[in-house]
């Protein structure tokens, strides 16, 4: 059986099941075509690789170093964790009772949780303690 050439188009019939690419009722080859060449995927998957590894690389590099920034402040009255963290200071003002003139101020975050810090030049919770009230302990 020959192939009828159709004119123009560059389409050939084909009749029965073929081994080659188109459709089977003879509707779909088109001549001299070629199948695509053979690509080199070994480069590929080789960047691909790299490029895998230097994101998951850098993911725990990151994770790192936000805990390693992170500031933990306990409120236990120590303020030696506050060590870390800048501070900016002003200079003593005039009129200004020493009690409440700001010397150092200071704050962070960790997390969802906000920290202040506060000095003044005096004392700031000063008082007689008349206000204070005392839980006696249970033990």
């Amino acid at each position: 059986m020959n192939g009828k050439v159709t004119p123009g188009l560059g389409m050939k019939k084909e009749y029965g099941k073929s081994p080659r690419k188109g459709l089977i009722n003879g509707l779909g080859k088109i001549e001299n075509e070629r199948s695509a060449p053979a690509k080199n995927t070994k480069g590929v998957k080789i960047i691909a690789v790299a490029v895998l590894c230097f994101l998951v690389l850098g993911v725990f590099a990151v994770l790192t170093y936000q805990s390693q920034q992170r500031n933990t402040i306990a409120i236990d009255g120590n303020f030696d964790d506050w060590q870390g963290v800048a501070k900016q200071s002003k200079e003593r003002m005039n009129g200004v009772p020493e009690n409440i003139d700001i010397a150092e101020y200071a704050s962070t975050e960790s997390g969802r949780n906000v920290a202040f810090y506060a000095k003044v030049y005096g004392n700031m919770l000063y008082g007689d303690g008349r206000y204070i009230v005392e839980v006696p302990n249970e033990n």
